[in-house]
């Protein structure tokens, strides 16, 4: 499965004494793919438990690309950390899991993915 991560960014900070900071924009875009190696492992009585369980598990993998705005500065003479910048200004890669259970009409699903920072902005 593809998909893609298309984010809207609306940054605002109000500090004491100082001009209210606001920054509105595309965010960086991510794109990955989602694979389940043992989605077609068949359910036999030989099949062990292992690999009824591995039949849940993904694996994730893709990019994040630098669209985002990366050095906005919101008025004159201001410096804006990074973490008030709607883009990083750097290619960076994604990796991660994905579990899905299924039980009857139940489904439980967790994903953990990790957007690894290769640069600062």
């Amino acid at each position: 499965m593809l998909n893609a991560v298309i984010p809207r960014v609306h940054i605002s900070r109000k500090a004491a004494a100082a001009p209210e900071l606001s920054i509105r924009g595309l965010g960086d875009v991510a794109f990955y793919a989602q694979i389940r190696p043992w989605k077609k492992v068949g359910s036999t009585e030989n099949a062990s438990a292992l690999l009824e369980w591995l039949k849940g598990l993904s694996l994730v993998a893709g990019i994040e690309t630098p669209t985002g705005e990366d050095a906005a500065i919101p008025f004159v003479a201001a410096t804006t950390p990074s973490l008030l910048q709607a883009g990083s200004g750097t290619w960076d890669p994604i990796m991660g899991i994905e579990y899905e259970i299924q039980r009857g009409r139940f489904v439980a699903y967790h994903q953990t993915t990790a957007i690894l920072k290769i640069g600062e902005s």
